[in-house]
Order: structure tokens, then C-alpha cells, then sequence
């Protein structure tokens, strides 16, 4: 009995969870080179590399139980005893493995543990979820959606909105009228309280002719269907938009892939005659999202296509506010990249095969950008920056545009930003401008939030805000004068209530 306490004893530990955690830094990082050409949307199909499955190492006991008389009815007793301890140890640890993948419970969170929000994430029993997704957007008139009163300076760009989830899994939102402090986040300023844990947030805000503003907060339902909240300053009351009518599964995962972008002008088939209207995007499996669009005016959204072989986890960013009527996408690829499409939807510009109207197109590197490398004497570093894909990137966290490009390198706990120049066919992205953002690292898998002030072009721009989670309980916005370049960094006051 001695000696099989022994062979107990020596068994190695395992740790299901580092298991995953190591299979999931263990991802093979693939540089995609540019070649001339365009490639519509749907005619890609990059590779990705699979991880490897990390299984907990088995004891071999061939060497340590001896037999002299071989038996071919039973088994030796203390390779049946053996046997049984293996089946006991490797049962618990796979219940300790299930019990951190699921949410099953609030444990607390000390202030010195660092949230990991990549695998298994403990429930945060303060502040915001630990997860939480985020949107912003400024606000020419800020009510409080409660009594209908403009909180302060009515035509300043500088009003802000924050959209994110609560522990208690509620969405609210928070506002920073002008300068002031930032406040609410409580009871008072609940929008939804059938959110998925950890739900990205997207959220718009078009004013419709005459004045009258409407807001529209989309995320994912515990129910795993696509949800609209919608409120205008008219009601002042928060009720179930559109969108909810079609009952939109969505990817069922952890991470789910959500962005929404208002367009200054009719949108897709079915938008003559809108001035405005809104494409959404949402992945329904783990390598493809649904493109919907909804023009202002209309009763209902409609289905408008598939993108397919990109990454489902991550939430794109887009652009589409553009002064020469092309609008842009960026998605995480299958290889970590980032890429990024456009599309022309001006209807005084006749098509041709560099420069298609009305259909997405891949940006791919054109000979002007290859010729303009060459005389500039760029590094293969350089080339790598200056291309129009961004290699590297953590596969768990969302992506983010507002003057700059936004995201959280696969190597590193910073979040980094680039300046992109965005020309169609021509789009590039200048390595002379690619930096960190100061002040704190992020936490792995955390949402990303961005804005500039005033909103416009990185040379338009003053200020650059950048909100996400360094703990799993936090807001923090790290905040950077465009002119000085100098970081300066808040933590958002959340009610624990």
C-alpha cells in the first residue's frame, strides 16, 4: 500500500486551465504579404494555424509493476488500484478545470490579482463586469434619458456618452458633460438587464431631419440573439428596437465579434431616399459575420451578406464618415491581421476593375505604395508597418478607430495605435506614427473604446480617448493630447451598486 501511496504522490499536477492558457499563447503568428490587385470580400481564404491541444501527461507504469506469471483473466491488483487513482486525480482536476471555465458563482476579487480575460474569468463583485464591452459617442445635446433636461453646453462636441456593462450584468451608461467629472453608472442609468456576461456594446446616435435625436445601443442577449434598446428625446424612455423582431442568433462563445456604423447617406439596395442609415455587423460563427443594414425611416432590417474566413471573436471597426462617400471596414483575420476593405458608394463615379462602385473591396498593396517604399529606404520593419495589413494581433480583443487604428498587439500587454490614410485602392498605414498608449497595461481579452475630440481625421483631431480594463473591475480612460503627446490617465468612478 506504501508503494502505491508513492506512485500517488508522484504524479505530476494538473492545471487544465495553464493548459488552455498555453495552447492559446502557443498560436503561430503568420505575416500574409501584399500583392497588387483587389480581391472582393468574399474571394479570400487565408490559413491560420491550430494550436496545439495540451493534454495533462498520463503515468506510465509499465517499468515500476513487474510480473513473473503473466495472467490473461485478470489484471494485477495494484495496476487496478493505479488505474483507479489515475481515473480519481485526473477526475477532480477536471472538475476544477470546468468550475473556472464556467460562471457559476462571484468570487472576490483582491485588488492585486490581475484579470485574465483571454480564458476563464472570475466574476467581478464590484464596478464594471470583467469583460465588460464598451461604446462611446459625443453628443451635440446630452439629456440624461430620465427627465429630458441637456446637462451642460448643448452645442459642445465634448459631451460624452459611455455605454458598458455593470457587474451585476446590467448595460448602463455614464456622461462627461464638456470637462466636468464623469458621473452615473447607477440604478438610474440602466438601459438593459438581459445582457449576455462579458457582450460587446456598440452604440449610435443619428439626429433625424427637424432635429429630433434618437440613441440605439446593440448588444447580445443571455438568449444568445442580437438586441436593440432605442431611445429619443421625445420619450425619453428605453424600449426594444427593430432589430429584435428578426431574432438574430448570433456566435455562441465568450467572445463574440459586434460593431455598428452610421452612414451620412443612404445605405445598401434599399436606401433611396434616406439621408442616412445604419450597417451593423455581428459574427454568427467563429469565422464568419453578418453584414445588416437599416435606413432611417424604414420599419425593418434587412439581411445584406456574409463575410467569411475572419476572425469571430474580435469586433471589427469602422469608418464612415468619410468626406468622398467611400466608407471602410477593418476585421481581424485568420492570421491575426488586421485587414481592412472599402467600399465606393457614390452614384456620380462610373466603376472600373481598380476602382469598383458599390462593392467591398480588400486594400491590397498597390505599386504607388511598393514605389514609395523603395525611395523612402524603408526597413523590412518599416515595409511590415507601412503595409495595409497589421500583423500580430491579439486574437481576443476587439479592434478600435476613431483618428487612430487601435489594438492590442498578440506579444505584448500594450495597447498600440496607427495612423492609416485612408484612400480606397491607395489606403496605407504610416509606420512613422505607430505608438503605445501610456499609462497602464491592458488586461489579456479586454474590450477596447475610442474616440477623438473634436471627432474627424487624426490631423482634425485634438484628443485622443481610449478606454479599457487594466484589473476586470475597472474603467479606465487613458487620454492623449494629439499636439504634446503627452498620456493622462482617469479611472472611471462606477458605482458598486
Amino acid at each position: 500500500m506504501s508503494r502505491l501511496n508513492d506512485e500517488f504522490s508522484s504524479l505530476p499536477e494538473v492545471d487544465l486551465r495553464s493548459a488552455k492558457i498555453q495552447a492559446d499563447r502557443d498560436d503561430q503568428w503568420k505575416e500574409v504579404a501584399g500583392a497588387d490587385g483587389l480581391e472582393s470580400a468574399g474571394d479570400f481564404a487565408p490559413k491560420y494555424s491550430v494550436s496545439p491541444v495540451v493534454q495533462p501527461a498520463l503515468l506510465d507504469d509499465s517499468s515500476e509493476i513487474r510480473h513473473d506469471t503473466p495472467s490473461k483473466a485478470r489484471l494485477p491488483l495494484k495496476r487496478i488500484l493505479t488505474a483507479v487513482a489515475l481515473i480519481v486525480v485526473l477526475g477532480i482536476a477536471l472538475g476544477v478545470g470546468l468550475g473556472l471555465g464556467l460562471r457559476g458563482g462571484r468570487p472576490s476579487q483582491t485588488a492585486s490579482s490581475r484579470a485574465n480575460l483571454a480564458t476563464a474569468k472570475p466574476l467581478s463583485t464590484r464596478g464594471a463586469f470583467n469583460g465588460s464591452g464598451f461604446a462611446i459617442m459625443s453628443q451635440s445635446t446630452l439629456s440624461n434619458f430620465t427627465s429630458g433636461q441637456t446637462m451642460a453646453e448643448p452645442e459642445s462636441q465634448s459631451n460624452l456618452l459611455l455605454f458598458f456593462q455593470h457587474h451585476t450584468g446590467e448595460i448602463r451608461w455614464m456622461s462627461r458633460p464638456s470637462a466636468e467629472p464623469w458621473r452615473g453608472g447607477s440604478v438610474s442609468e440602466i438601459v438593459a438587464t438581459n445582457a449576455k456576461n462579458g457582450t460587446p456594446i456598440s452604440a449610435l446616435a443619428p439626429t433625424e431631419k427637424g432635429g429630433a435625436h434618437e440613441w440605439h445601443v446593440f448588444y447580445i442577449g443571455e438568449d444568445n440573439l442580437l438586441k436593440q434598446r432605442s431611445i429619443t428625446n421625445t420619450t425619453y424612455t428605453w424600449t426594444d428596437g427593430l432589430i429584435n423582431q428578426l431574432n438574430i442568433e448570433v456566435l455562441d462563445a465568450e467572445r463574440v465579434g459586434l460593431q455598428a456604423c452610421f452612414y451620412d447617406g443612404p445605405v445598401g439596395s434599399t436606401g433611396q431616399g434616406s439621408w442616412g442609415g445604419i450597417r451593423l455587423w455581428v459574427a454568427s460563427s467563429e469565422t464568419t459575420f453578418d453584414q445588416w443594414v437599416w435606413n432611417i425611416g424604414l420599419s425593418h432590417w434587412i439581411w445584406e451578406q456574409s463575410w467569411q474566413e475572419l476572425n469571430g471573436a474580435a469586433s471589427p471597426a469602422c469608418y464612415g464618415w468619410a468626406p468622398d462617400a467611400v466608407d471602410y471596414i477593418m476585421f481581424l483575420d485568420l492570421n491575426n491581421a488586421i485587414s481592412i476593405y472599402w467600399e465606393d458608394i457614390s452614384t456620380q463615379q462610373i466603376s472600373t476593375a481598380t476602382h469598383p462602385i458599390n462593392k467591398w473591396t480588400k486594400c491590397k498593396r498597390s505599386s504607388r505604395n511598393r514605389l514609395r517604399d523603395q525611395l523612402a529606404g524603408l526597413s523590412e520593419a518599416d515595409r511590415i508597418l507601412a503595409s495595409i495589413e497589421i500583423p500580430n494581433v491579439d486574437p481576443a480583443t476587439g479592434l478600435g478607430w476613431h483618428a487612430l487604428m487601435y489594438a492590442k498587439p498578440a506579444d505584448s500587454g500594450l495597447i498600440r495605435n496607427w495612423n492609416v490614410s485612408f484612400a480606397a485602392e491607395n489606403t496605407s498605414i504610416s509606420s512613422s506614427t505607430a505608438s503605445a498608449v501610456e499609462g497602464g497595461l491592458a488586461a489579456s481579452g479586454t474590450h477596447l473604446g475610442v474616440w477623438s475630440l473634436p471627432p474627424g481625421l487624426v490631423k482634425q483631431a485634438e484628443e485622443a480617448l481610449v478606454f479599457y480594463q487594466t484589473e476586470g473591475d475597472d474603467i479606465t480612460l487613458f487620454s492623449q493630447n494629439l499636439i504634446s503627446g503627452v498620456w493622462n490617465t482617469t479611472r472611471l468612478p462606477i458605482p458598486d451598486e
